[in-house]
C-alpha cells in the first residue's frame, strides 16, 4: 500500500533462510540443472527454493527442486527448474566455475523457507447458500503441486493490508526497474540509491488486520449491525456480513536484516571425524549448519 489511494493487499510473502540447514556442494558437482551434495540431511519437496553460495560469498543464485528429493547420508542429486532469468528461477549461474568449488572450500546450499499469507474465503460447511468463513492462509511457495494451498493459520481474517516503510518512514509501493536501482552493501547512508522505490530500501513493514468473533450477534445481525469492515487509512468501511464484532490490529516490524550492511556467511566446520557435528562440537569450533 503506497499510503494514499484505495488498494488492499491481503497478502504477505516472507522469505528467509533455514538457519539450520547446509550441504556442501561436491567439487565439480554443480550445474544449471542440478546440485550434487555430499548429503542432504532432511528431505525436500519439489518446488522448494535453495540458495547457493560461492566459497567467499563470491557469487550467489537461486534456485527451486523440480522433483522431491529423499533425505540422505550419501552423494545426493538436487535437480534444478529450469531458470527462467526471474527470482527465484536464477541458476544459470551455477554454470559458472565458482560455484564448483575448490579442496576443503565447497560451495553451499542453503534452504529458503517461503511464508505465504493470504486471506480467503472457505465454504466450511458445505451447505449451499451460507456465506463462507474468511481465514488466513499459509502457504510455503511450492508452486502448483496439489498440496501447495497451504494451511489456515486463523480464522476471522477478513483484511490484511502491508506497507512498507522507508528510512525516514514514508509509505511507498517497492519497484524494481530500471528507474530504480539498487544501492549496494557498500553505498553510503546519504546516497539517493538509499531513497528510491527500490526493494532493498524497506526499512520496516506495517501490519493492519481485521479480524472477525467466529459467531454473529443474533440480536445485531437482526438489526443489521456491524454491517462493514472497519475502514483501514484511505479506504472507505466495506459492505460485510451483519452481527459480527470487528476489531482493527495494527503493529510496524523493523526486522533487523532489512538493515544489513554485508551478506551473513558463517564458517562452517570441516571437522570429518566420528561424532562431529553429531552430539559433539566439531574440534575447530566452527559451525556445523548455519546456525
Amino acid at each position: 500500500w503506497a499510503g494514499s489511494g484505495p488498494n488492499a493487499s491481503d497478502r504477505l510473502v516472507v522469505r528467509s533462510r533455514d538457519l539450520l540447514f547446509s550441504a556442501a556442494v561436491l567439487q565439480n558437482g554443480a550445474s544449471s540443472s542440478g546440485l550434487r551434495v555430499a548429503s542432504l540431511p532432511v528431505s525436500l519437496r519439489r518446488g522448494q527454493v535453495l540458495q547457493v553460495v560461492c566459497p567467499g560469498a563470491m557469487r550467489w543464485g537461486y534456485a527451486r527442486l523440480s522433483a522431491d528429493v529423499p533425505a540422505s547420508g550419501s552423494t545426493t542429486l538436487l535437480p534444478l527448474g529450469p531458470a527462467t532469468g526471474t527470482f527465484p528461477d536464477l541458476g544459470a549461474v551455477f554454470d559458472e566455475p565458482c560455484f564448483n568449488g575448490a579442496a576443503g572450500l565447497p560451495a553451499r546450499v542453503f534452504k529458503v523457507d517461503v511464508h505465504d499469507y493470504s486471506v480467503r474465503m472457505v465454504d466450511d460447511d458445505g451447505v449451499p447458500g451460507t456465506a463462507e468463513r474468511p481465514y488466513l492462509f499459509r502457504a510455503h511457495g511450492l508452486g502448483t503441486r496439489p498440496d501447495a494451498l497451504g494451511e489456515p493459520v486463523a480464522e476471522g481474517i477478513e483484511a490484511l493490508r502491508v506497507t512498507f516503510l522507508r528510512e525516514d518512514g514514508t509509505a511507498f509501493v517497492p519497484t524494481w526497474d530500471a528507474a530504480n536501482p539498487p544501492p549496494e552493501y557498500e553505498t553510503p547512508s546519504g546516497s539517493p540509491l538509499r531513497r528510491n522505490l527500490n526493494p532493498a530500501n524497506v526499512r520496516a513493514v506495517r501490519l493492519r488486520m481485521v479480524a472477525r468473533a467466529s459467531r454473529a450477534d443474533s440480536v445485531m445481525r437482526e438489526a443489521g449491525l456491524e454491517a462493514a469492515i472497519p475502514a483501514l487509512p484511505g479506504e472507505p468501511r466495506l459492505p460485510a456480513p451483519a452481527g459480527f464484532r470487528r476489531f482493527l490490529y495494527e503493529t510496524t516490524i523493523l526486522p533487523r536484516n532489512l538493515r544489513s550492511r554485508e551478506m551473513p556467511l558463517p564458517a562452517y566446520s570441516q571437522d570429518t571425524t566420528p561424532g562431529a557435528c553429531q552430539g559433539r562440537a566439531p574440534a575447530d569450533g566452527l559451525l556445523c549448519a548455519g546456525g
